[in-house]
């Protein structure tokens, strides 16, 4: 009898540790979820016209396109340059970076140009019609994760040039997209190591608000991102 009194209060003592490890476990999930690298902007979740982020800093130009002035949030600057460091460590030694923070002035000139382009290829269609294309693949300003200089776009010579991003029709060599190349596949099993998520996934548009990018990449750090990357799932979804 004694044994099993005790045996019953060894299981019981057990359960407890394991619910108490799960419990706490998901509270310090909780109690994380607001750093400073979870920010959500998206359409629903705007940013001032004069936010301006904390410690920006010059990246060095061996790593952008063309040597471009592009600045980014102090911590995500060193991750990204790592994170470039180890695919040339892997082999692939074409990857630059094109975009990271955008002022709300450059993105309001982005956005008025978009939607001028789309008036001239759809003269036929109306203001609202047009304003609705250009937010299915650019931000209005003040949405933009640029402004936040926690994200990054990337490219590689994979590619033919700059306009060939979203080309990603199989089989045919000269619309290669980044999806395409060996530095998107290099992103998809490594990026989160260092702390970054593919931010618009293929077949996720109804969550994000924004079709499929396979080059921008943002930081949330290693903890979240391995984390959102281990379950599949949208920087939405993670915080909701």
């Amino acid at each position: 009898m004694k044994k099993r009194i005790i045996a019953l209060v060894l299981v019981t003592a057990m359960l407890l540790m394991a619910y108490c490890l799960v419990s706490c476990e998901d509270e310090n999930e909780d109690e994380d979820m607001d750093g400073e690298y979870l920010v959500l902007v998206n359409k629903e979740n705007a940013i001032g016209e004069d936010y301006v982020p904390e410690e920006l800093v010059d990246v060095n130009t061996d790593y952008t396109n063309g040597g471009k002035a592009i600045m980014l949030e102090k911590t995500v600057a060193e991750a990204v340059l790592s994170m470039i460091d180890a695919m040339k460590e892997a082999g692939i030694n074409n990857v630059s970076i094109t975009s990271g923070y955008r002022e709300y002035s450059y993105q309001k000139t982005l956005f008025d140009r978009y939607i001028a382009n789309e008036k001239a290829a759809h003269p036929d269609w109306s203001d609202e019609d047009i304003r609705k294309e250009v937010l299915t693949y650019s931000a209005a300003p003040g949405t933009s994760e640029h402004q936040t200089g926690l994200c990054v776009d990337l490219f590689t010579t994979e590619m033919e040039g700059l306009w060939n991003y979203g080309s990603e029709t199989p089989n045919n060599p000269y619309d290669k997209g980044f999806a395409e190349t060996d530095a998107f596949a290099w992103l998809q099993e490594h990026a989160h190591e260092y702390g970054f998520i593919l931010r618009f996934p293929e077949n996720k548009t109804d969550i994000t608000g924004y079709s499929y990018e396979s080059w921008h990449y943002r930081y949330v750090g290693e903890e979240h991102a391995k984390k959102i990357h281990k379950k599949g799932i949208t920087l939405e979804e993670y915080l909701d």
